[in-house]
Parts: C-alpha cells; sequence; structure tokens
C-alpha cells in the first residue's frame, strides 16, 4: 500500500497534468518518514540530478523539515531481484528545486517530463527519500589499538 501524508498536486512543466506525490516504505507501511516517492500512485520518479534541495522539498511537501536522498534497495524488501517498481512508468527526471522551499513544490520545483528526455532511467534509479524533522549528521569514529598492550584506547 502507498504511505500518503500531506500530497500536494504538481503542476507538470507543460501546465498540463497535476501530480499527487506520496511516499511507499516497503519494510514498514506505517513508517511514513521514509520511501519511494509516488506520483499518483502509480509512476516513479527517476533520481537523475536529484540533490539535497530536492529531497528537503519532497520531505516538506510531505510534512517534514529535511530530506535526504537514499537507495531504494537499502530497504530490506527491495533488491534488483524483488523490484516490485520494474515496469513502473517514470514521471518526470532532472528535478531541481529552490534550496528555500517550503514544500510546494508545484511553484517551487521544475522538472523535465520522463518521454521528453534524453538520458533512459534504470529501474535501480527510482527516487527514494528519507525525512525527519531534526538535520541529518554523519559521525566518524576511531579506534585506536596500542600495540604494546593490545587494548583499545
Amino acid at each position: 500500500a502507498v504511505v500518503s501524508t500531506q500530497s500536494t498536486g504538481v503542476t507538470s512543466a507543460s501546465g498540463g497534468d497535476r501530480f499527487t506525490l506520496s511516499l511507499w516504505n516497503p519494510d514498514d507501511a506505517g513508517d511514513d518518514s521514509a520511501g519511494v516517492v509516488m506520483v499518483n500512485d502509480n509512476m516513479v520518479l527517476c533520481n537523475e540530478g536529484m540533490g539535497r534541495d530536492e529531497a528537503n522539498a519532497i520531505c516538506r511537501n510531505q510534512g517534514y523539515m529535511y530530506g535526504m536522498i537514499m537507495d531504494p534497495y537499502d530497504f530490506d524488501n527491495l533488491n534488483e531481484k524483488h523490484d516490485p517498481f520494474h515496469g513502473y512508468e517514470f514521471a518526470a527526471t532532472n528535478i531541481e528545486c529552490d534550496p528555500d522551499s517550503d514544500g510546494s513544490v508545484q511553484y517551487d520545483c521544475t522538472h523535465t517530463e520522463y518521454w521528453e528526455t534524453a538520458t533512459p532511467c534504470d529501474d535501480g534509479e527510482v527516487l527514494a527519500v528519507r525525512c525527519a524533522n531534526e538535520q541529518f549528521s554523519m559521525g566518524t569514529y576511531l579506534t585506536v589499538k596500542n600495540k604494546r598492550s593490545g587494548k583499545s584506547r
């Protein structure tokens, strides 16, 4: 099932159809903070050209403050052998969003309709995001082993 929170219509670059964005989490249908970005519950977005601004805009559209792009195969229930998106149509690619987007992606983002792009997307290029209300951080820890005592410090 597709999990949708605060979905918003997005007007296409050609000014035509309106899209509804939602997140589908293949590991936990109750977790709406991460998932594959679905368009109208039956299409996906290509992650080509996506970055922090675009992830933030999509997550703000879903009611969160921050977002980051993730590999769709990071979900335990998705892999190259079990890819439920094989055969799904890509809706858009090369999405670019204003860094200050408040989640109004229909006003703050531009994109290329997938059928207009010269570069095809593969199944592994399905856009997935992780959202949160606190900024993401990374840490590095170093363990040094003293050769004389054999103990770690």
